[in-house]
C-alpha cells in the first residue's frame, strides 16, 4: 500500500493509481454497478431534454442553445466518461491496459465535466444578465456570442486535458 509520503517517488508511482482508498479491491463491483446505472439514467434524461428543448418556444434562443449544450456534454459523461470509468475500475489487474484506461479516462472526463460545468456557468451568467438588463438582454446576448463562447470553452478545455496529458506523462516519469 502507498503512503501519502511515498507519492513523490517516480518508481511507486504506478501503486497510487493502482491503491486508491475509493476503489478498494472490494468496492469495484457496487461503485461500477452505481456507475452503469448513473449512465443509463443520465443517457436517458439528457436524451429526453434533447428532445424536448424544439419543442419549447418560450424561451429565448441562446438560452434554449445553452440549454442543449449542457444536456448534449451531459449525454456525453453518461455515454462515455461514465463507462470508461467502469473500465478503467475493472481493468486494475493488467497494469498496462488499466493505464491506457486512465489516460482514457481521465482525458475525458476532464473534458466533458469541465465543459458541462463552464456551460452551467453561463447559463447562470444568461439568467443574471436577463435579470438585470431586462429588455435590452435580447440585444446583448445574441445567438452568436453564445455559440462563440462555448466553442472557446470547448476549446480551453481540449487544451486543459491536452496539457493535463503532457504534464502526467513527461513530469512524472510513469510510462508502460
Amino acid at each position: 500500500m502507498l503512503n501519502l509520503t511515498d507519492i513523490g517517488n517516480l518508481t511507486r508511482i504506478e501503486e497510487f493509481y493502482l491503491s486508491s482508498t475509493l476503489t478498494g479491491r472490494r468496492a469495484f463491483i457496487p461503485v461500477s454497478a452505481i456507475n452503469i446505472l448513473l449512465s443509463i439514467t443520465a443517457f436517458l434524461g439528457n436524451a429526453l431534454i434533447i428532445a424536448a428543448l424544439p419543442k419549447v418556444s418560450f424561451l429565448h434562443t441562446p438560452s434554449k442553445f445553452l440549454l442543449g449544450c449542457l444536456a448534449s456534454t451531459d449525454l456525453c459523461v453518461g455515454l462515455v466518461a461514465q463507462p470508461l470509468y467502469v473500465n478503467y475500475l475493472l481493468s486494475s489487474k493488467c497494469f498496462k491496459h488499466c493505464y491506457y484506461s486512465f489516460l482514457l479516462f481521465n482525458s475525458r472526463c476532464t473534458i466533458f465535466c469541465g465543459v458541462s460545468l463552464m456551460t452551467l456557468t453561463a447559463i447562470s451568467m444568461d439568467r443574471l444578465l436577463a435579470v438585470l438588463l431586462g429588455l435590452r438582454c435580447r440585444q446583448v446576448i445574441t445567438l452568436r456570442r453564445v455559440w462563440v463562447l462555448e466553442v472557446t470553452i470547448w476549446l480551453l478545455k481540449i487544451a486543459n486535458a491536452a496539457i493535463l496529458h503532457y504534464v502526467r506523462s513527461h513530469n512524472r516519469g510513469w510510462r508502460p
